[in-house]
This record gives C-alpha cells, structure tokens and sequence, in this order.
C-alpha cells in the first residue's frame, strides 16, 4: 500500500505542481553529517530570488541563505540552477538544535538580504514548500550517507540507501525525480527505462541501488523510499574523455618535468661522490706522505749520508 501512496502522492506533486515549489517533506539526518537538498521549481519562478528560512507560515519565517546574496550564512549554502529549474541547500554539520520546520521559497522582490538573518513578512512571498527536518543521535529511519554522488560516462555507480528496523517490511523504491514511470521497486521483476539499473534490499537495514552503462542524460535527481520517507540522491555523469585528457596532461607534465628533475639529480649526486673520492685520496696521500716522507726526500737524505 505504501509504495501506491507514493506513487500517487509522486504524481500529484509533478502534474498538478508545476508551478510550485516542490521540495520533500520529511528529511532525517544523522547529528554531524551533511546533507544537500534540492527545491524544485515551474517555469514562472526560474528569474525569481529563491531563499531557505526557518518557520512554518510565511508571514514569520526567517531567512537563512539567499540567493540573491553571495553571503555563507554559516554552515548553510544555496545554490540555484535555472537550466534545471531546481536550487539546492547545502547543510553542514547538522545538530540537534537544527532540526524544525524550513521553508523553500521563491520571491519576486530582487533587494539584496543582508549577512544577517531577518523576518519576511507575507508580502515578500510568492511561494513556498515546508520541509520538516530532524536530526537524530542516532541512526536515522531512512539515509544516504553521500547523497551527491559523480560518475563517469560508461562506468556505474552504486548508493547505499540505509534503513532503520521499522522499515524493513516497507516498500522501498528508487526514482528519477520529475518521471513517476521510472520507479523501481525492490524485490519485484521490472523493466527500467534505463536497462542497468539494479536494485536490492538486504533486508538487513541496506538497499541498494547500482546504475551502470553511465549516460551523460542519467545525471539528475533521484528518490531512494521506504514506506513513506524518502530522501533525495544526485547522480553527476561526467565526460570520459574529460578525465583521459586531465590523465594524459598529467603524464605529460610528469614525463617533461619530473624525469629531468631526477636526471639532474643523479648528475648532482654522481659530481658530489665523485668530488669526495678525490679529495679523500688527496687526503690520504698527503698523509702517507707527511708520515713517512716523499720518494725525493727520502733518496736526497740517503745521499747526504753517505
């Protein structure tokens, strides 16, 4: 019955929230990790100043991060991507004391927000979608420990979605953000728009989810699910040969100057052994000299006595 809610309630967001923001509305996260969460947004709201604040109702919720500041409001930053149409927040070094209501928004006004967090008043609001976050002690009902993961193009990756033992017996899916269709559900025998796609539950408090066959168009949001929570995943699909030539710049550089570096070492090392062989002969025959007296000396004294 869960995953058929969140189906539904999936669908409902996406068709009838085009123009609003859309954002999850419950995210837990361990005391101390990061997390980075995405708000959606229609068409209309793409020139739009988008905000996070603290508070329910609009009319007394106070900013935290703006994007129409380029001030890090501690260990809050946001970040907006109008191609997407989606702004994220990024949230550090989570504490007990930060769990509450949040707010994401989008205003018309474009007056720039001070460093300093301050109180909108319903008429600086256009839109806005709560997010009730709470950050537990201990391990949460369901998490991602790296929830921005990077891959290659024709490699995979895998995200480890961890579940706490009440959610065991729960439907568990993963989803492309935005495209209902392409959820998957753990445990059933499914086709997947994307024919690399494998997902597992361990039952054991692990589901796993492995995407190979890497595209550049795979790169997005995504869903992992278990019963009614969910929390958002962020695959980025790089170019391959992005990476080769970064790899072969690299080679070039170590063959032009580290070869020669240590060429030029040996030489300095190969003079200076060289150096101290001689003077160290020198030394010695000085020595044996000094002690026992040269050849020419010794002949001249052995004339003089006779």
């Amino acid at each position: 019955m869960a995953p058929l809610l969140f189906l539904l309630l999936f669908l409902i967001n996406v068709q009838s929230g085009n123009q609003s923001i859309r954002i999850p509305h419950h995210l837990s996260v361990q005391r101390g990790r990061s997390v980075t969460i995405p708000c959606f947004y229609g068409q209309k709201y793409k020139d739009h100043v988008k905000y996070w604040c603290r508070g329910y109702s609009w009319p007394t919720c106070t900013v935290i991060a703006c994007t129409d500041s380029p001030h890090r409001a501690g260990e809050v930053s946001i970040t907006d991507d109008p191609a997407q149409q989606v702004f994220t927040v990024t949230l550090r070094n989570l504490q007990t004391g930060d769990t509450g209501t949040y707010n994401c928004g989008a205003r018309p006004s474009k007056d720039v927000i001070s460093g300093e967090s301050r109180v909108l008043s319903n008429w600086d609001f256009e839109a806005g979608s709560v997010l009730q976050l709470t950050i537990t002690e201990g391990s949460p009902g369901l998490s991602v420990l790296n929830n921005i993961v990077v891959g290659e193009e024709g490699g995979s990756v895998s995200i480890q979605c961890l579940y706490s033992n009440s959610l065991r017996d729960r439907g568990k899916m993963w989803c492309r953000s935005g495209d209902w269709s392409s959820c998957l559900t753990a445990g059933k025998s499914q086709t997947s728009q994307h024919a690399s796609v494998l997902i597992s539950d361990d039952r054991r408090g692990v589901l796993t989810v492995t995407v190979g066959r890497l595209e550049r168009k795979d790169t997005g949001w995504y869903w992992c699910t278990a019963g009614e929570e969910q929390f958002p995943v962020h695959i980025t699909v790089k170019r391959k040969n992005a990476t080769i030539l970064v790899h072969k710049t690299a080679q070039d550089v170590y063959e032009t100057s580290v070869f020669p570096y240590w060429l030029l070492k040996s030489a300095v090392a190969l003079v200076y052994i060289t150096c101290t062989i001689i003077a160290t002969l020198k030394i010695w025959t000085y020595c044996k000299e000094s002690r026992g007296g040269s050849p020419g000396m010794v002949e001249k004294e052995r004339g003089g006595g006779r």
